[in-house]
């Protein structure tokens, strides 16, 4: 998978967006203006997307086959544990969550701790979805076979008694 840094920027932006909107401090006054994101600060939500991948990369470095960060782009390739179709479609869309999550957590987490809190616990909900995911394997599937077919036979043999010790 494959995910720039400016669809993560935009997502995370239009994140903060939302909340800004919505939210209001003490006074009544609404947050907008003071939690949306300038183009002057893409390089510190580049930053925090660059260390949730790193994190990625960590918790799921048994199955990570490939993982580059680029000055555009990180780019994560995990082994298809569950033999699904869709499986790097849906662990891409698991990265994605997390980034964002993590990322616009961050961010919050400088001027807002009380609404970044949220953030954290959505963090690791997202991480342990993803781990999950990838982890996860499916169980062995039924042999269609038939069964070997095993034949036994059982012998009547003479024990012998103490008498027969004594005697020979």
């Amino acid at each position: 998978m494959n995910i720039t840094f400016q669809s993560l920027k935009d997502s995370i932006k239009r994140h903060l967006s939302v909340i800004g909107k919505r939210l209001y401090d003490k006074n009544g006054n609404n947050m907008f203006s003071n939690i949306t994101v300038s183009t002057a600060e893409d390089p510190i939500l580049e930053q925090y997307a660059k260390d949730a991948a790193q994190t990625v990369e960590a918790m799921c470095r048994q199955l990570v086959t490939q993982f580059t960060l680029t000055d555009s782009s990180i780019s994560i390739t995990f082994q298809n544990t569950r033999q699904l179709a869709d499986f790097d479609t849906r662990a891409a869309e698991l990265v994605k969550t997390y980034i964002i999550t993590e990322a616009t957590g961050e961010y919050l987490a400088m001027t807002h701790p009380d609404i970044a809190q949220k953030y954290e616990r959505d963090g690791l909900n997202a991480m342990n979805a993803l781990i999950t995911f990838v982890f996860h394997k499916q169980p062995p599937t039924v042999a269609t076979s038939s069964p070997l077919d095993i034949s036994t036979s059982v012998q009547d043999e003479e024990i012998p008694t103490e008498e027969d010790d004594n005697n020979g």
